[in-house]
């Protein structure tokens, strides 16, 4: 074996002593708007084990400034419990690597309990008259597809799992509709969409497609 060249041909090491430190575990919600207003938190969220255990070389212990976790509050509807991944991060909140943290892993504990005043409900949209002559309804949705319904308990416990639109007229129009309709909301309650803005109105797209080999006629119906 015949070496041809070695590159760096020296390496400047610095030695430092390993020093360990225990911090406490920081819970971080990045996503505290996407939790619908039908719901709260209660409480703190809450990691076990509370504290962490770091280790390492002491220039880069000594720049950790605090540990955190976080989870997403996405599309909760109940408590949440997870075990998610620790991070050491620096006064600019950058991650340090090189260090050991024990454990790596921390259980999360996010109580979250439904407001007795508030409801998330679909929307769902009532089609009124059929559609011209030689077409039909291929598609019919509402953006949003979801609102939270705020009013008192009683009368929000009468209410099924959606909320109607004031009936849509397809009868007279064909190709692809966008149409700006009512909630069709009883006194007192008041529908409130992600944000937390009231929702007074709802976009309602509907699709009117002409019908292709298909024959429609009006029958009798005979009981029998």
């Amino acid at each position: 074996v015949r070496i041809l060249s070695v590159d760096p041909p020296a390496l400047d090491l610095e030695l430092a002593q390993i020093i360990s430190r225990t911090l406490p575990v920081a819970v971080d919600l990045p996503d505290p708007q996407t939790l619908s207003p039908a719901y709260k938190i209660s409480g703190q969220p809450v990691a076990a084990p509370q504290q962490v255990h770091i280790s390492g070389p002491a220039p880069l212990v000594e720049q950790v400034s605090r540990v955190e976790t976080d989870i997403s509050l996405a599309n909760a509807a109940t408590s949440l419990r997870e075990l998610r991944p620790v991070r050491a991060l620096d006064q600019q909140g950058e991650e340090i690597s090189g260090i050991t943290l024990e454990p790596d892993r921390v259980q999360v504990n996010v109580s979250i309990q439904q407001r007795q005043n508030a409801r998330e409900v679909g929307v769902q949209a009532i089609p009124s008259g059929p559609p011209p002559s030689g077409y039909w309804l291929s598609g019919l949705s509402v953006v949003p597809a979801s609102v939270t319904l705020q009013g008192p308990p009683d009368q929000l416990a009468e209410m099924g799992s959606f909320v109607n639109t004031v009936p849509v007229d397809v009868g007279r129009a064909f190709g692809n509709l966008e149409i700006q309709a009512p909630l069709d909301l009883p006194p007192g309650i008041q529908a409130l969409d992600s944000s937390g803005a009231v929702v007074r109105n709802v976009t309602v797209l509907a699709r009117i497609t002409s019908r292709s080999g298909d024959m429609v006629e009006t029958r009798p119906v005979e009981l029998v």
